[in-house]
């Protein structure tokens, strides 16, 4: 009788930790199953659907500060800064309203500001980001007090539209963290990117709160070797409802 209860106890531990996985507190090197990662991805895959139907888009007002550097010595050759309200949506263009714009710490108009238009990328756990995206936890991380699953995200197409990298949920959560990577497949003259994504959920809603995107491009006699350094921090937002 004795051993018929402890075998039901840990069972019974067994099955809690299977179905409710981000209740545990692993320590990062605890190795991840095949069986607890296809769970922990359904689980986040089944929240950021549902946010996707919820939500279109965000409201932002957002400051970017953009560092141009020398090639030979190193040193900011050139600086920007703008200040611009910007209406994300998911699935379509941004609305944009420059409000400030420096070069060189010198106030300039806004109509002086040159944007660098890109596709929109592709959402890993939206409704269609299963077909497009190979994720998998392959481990644990502390990130800012924050315990988090790591999930290597590859596309299973490589494009300018598809993340390559890796995404971290929190563990008591699932609430989206951060991500570092880079894209499927750099445009022509963009020789290396690294990409920095920090995010912060209030209820319900995840956004984008800062990011650090540095570059190198090489587009002869346009732009030669350079290293661009992007810092870019959300000031304020709301979401849109859809």
């Amino acid at each position: 009788m004795k051993k018929s209860r402890v075998l039901c106890k840990l069972c019974g531990l067994f099955l809690t930790f299977l179905l409710a996985p981000y209740v545990v507190q692993p320590a990062e090197n605890m190795p991840v199953t095949s069986e607890v990662s296809k769970l922990v991805v359904k689980r986040i895959r089944e929240k950021y659907v549902d946010f996707y139907r919820k939500y279109k888009g965000v409201e932002t007002k957002r400051e970017k500060y953009t560092r141009y550097f020398d090639q030979k010595t190193g040193k900011v050759k050139k600086t920007e800064r703008v200040v611009y309200l910007e209406k994300s949506y998911f699935y379509e263009e941004p609305i944009i309203e420059v409000l400030e714009y420096e070069k060189n710490g010198k106030k300039l108009p806004v109509s002086k500001y040159k944007r660098y238009e890109s596709e929109l990328m592709y959402h890993i756990f939206d409704e269609r980001g299963k077909e497009r995206f190979d994720v998998r936890v392959v481990g644990f991380k502390m990130i800012k007090g924050n315990n988090c699953y790591v999930i290597k995200v590859m596309p299973r197409e490589r494009t300018e539209r598809h993340y390559k990298g890796n995404i971290f949920f929190s563990v008591d959560t699932l609430n989206l963290i951060s991500f570092e990577g880079t894209l499927g497949k750099y445009p022509i003259g963009l020789d290396e990117l690294d990409i920095q994504l920090f995010y912060e959920s209030k209820g319900d809603f995840t956004t984008l709160k800062n990011s650090v995107v540095n570059l190198f491009i090489n587009v002869p006699v346009i732009m030669p070797h350079t290293r661009i350094a992007v810092d870019t921090k959300i000031l304020e937002y709301k979401p849109i409802p859809n």
